[in-house]
């Protein structure tokens, strides 16, 4: 073959090789082009609130100071959107409102229900006249006639409940060791602290080395008692070298 026919050979060669890639380029980009606008289309079409609505609304958690059904109507009353457009905002803040309810969380489940669960506040001890400290020592104020039985009187400045929390939490543990409990816990303006056992005696701490003079009442406890046959009213224990005891 001469060259003259080589060289046309190569130039109908390169121009359907340049021919076919500019088709494929031109599909490719009609191509992506479509993906992109049906894409988009099918986005808002999903974002729509009447695109898989939610059908079916579960209430997960024990609740035992407030409804399900009541929940379960809020949630339905306040939520917006379908399930890919879904806003639970209104919906959280509503429940969260309530004074016993701690958490709140969402989960959808394809392709129309929507999970929701919920935690209670755990009541500790009372805080004050009308408030309760939960388990991380926060105060919170719900319906007093909905509290439970048998919780133990806390008192002192709101800003200093997890404080008073804490402290109770350890004198309490302290008083296991004699059989006891802390059932009134009380620290004033002035951080001056006393307490009340369940057997009724009153003991006077003071401000300074509170929980060391406690620790030193468990230690002679069993002595104080032995002293009289009579029933303790309080011990004083703000003394350095020792206590006063009322009968």
């Amino acid at each position: 073959m001469s060259k003259k026919n080589q060289n046309r050979i190569s130039d109908i060669y390169t121009h359907t090789h340049t021919h076919r890639s500019l088709v494929i380029f031109i599909l490719t980009l009609f191509l992506t082009a479509g993906l992109i606008t049906g894409g988009t289309f099918a986005w808002r079409w999903m974002q729509k609130p009447t695109s898989f609505p939610i059908k079916q609304i579960i209430i997960e958690g024990r609740l035992t100071h407030e409804s399900s059904t009541i929940m379960q109507h809020i949630t339905q009353s306040k939520i917006t959107g379908g399930f890919f457009s879904l806003n639970v905002s209104a919906a959280k803040q509503a429940i969260l409102a309530f004074p016993w309810i701690s958490t709140v969380s969402f989960r959808r489940v394809w392709p129309g229900t929507l999970t929701v669960k919920i935690a209670e506040q755990q009541a500790i001890a009372r805080f004050g006249k009308t408030g309760v400290l939960n388990s991380e020592g926060d105060v919170f104020y719900p319906n007093i006639k909905s509290l439970p039985q048998n919780l133990p009187d806390l008192e002192g400045p709101v800003d200093q409940s997890k404080v008073l929390f804490g402290f109770y939490q350890t004198v309490n543990l302290l008083a296991h060791l004699m059989g006891l409990s802390v059932i009134a816990l009380q620290m004033n303006d002035e951080q001056s602290w006393d307490l009340r056992l369940s057997n009724q005696v009153k003991v006077i701490l003071g401000r300074q080395d509170a929980l060391q003079r406690f620790k030193r009442f468990v230690v002679i406890y069993p002595k104080i008692m032995a002293l009289s046959k009579q029933p303790i009213v309080s011990v004083d224990l703000r003394y350095p070298n020792g206590v006063a005891v009322r009968y």
